[in-house]
């Protein structure tokens, strides 16, 4: 399954700014939780890419899952109306993390949404977008 997560900014650690979270911390952690939900084929980008548009309608035409990945990326995707599910931010940071079973909880619920949502498309339960969230 594709999946489409979305962050903020590139990290200065990016191996390219071209290229969302590769070569970051954060990235070890996402192909981690890739695996949980069941994303084999992810695909990373920033709300800053100047691609992103194009990415959104994609994933909207191709009923492809979003999420997005912390706060900033919510806030952004509340003014699209592309549907998403909120993950926190996967920075070493976030301490939300810590809570290894609410994670796994999250990480367990986002993967069936966007199993539901790949199949289902605009009409998947539990779907949201423009005007709220769905996981935090």
């Amino acid at each position: 399954m594709t999946v489409l997560f979305v962050g903020d900014r590139p990290s200065p650690h990016n191996m390219s700014p071209d290229i969302a979270f590769v070569g970051t911390k954060s990235h070890a952690t996402l192909m981690d939780w890739c695996k949980i939900i069941g994303a084999q084929m992810p695909q990373f980008a920033n709300r800053v890419d100047p691609d992103l548009n194009e990415k959104l309608v994609k994933a909207k035409l191709y009923a492809i899952p979003v999420v997005a990945l912390g706060n900033e990326a919510e806030k952004f995707l509340n003014k699209t109306t592309v549907q998403f599910f909120k993950l926190p931010h996967p920075s070493g940071l976030n301490r939300k993390l810590n809570d290894r079973q609410w994670l796994l909880s999250k990480l367990q619920e986002c993967g069936e949404w966007a199993k539901s949502f790949s199949t289902g498309g605009l009409n998947a339960p539990n779907a949201r977008g423009h005007g709220g969230n769905h996981a935090e």
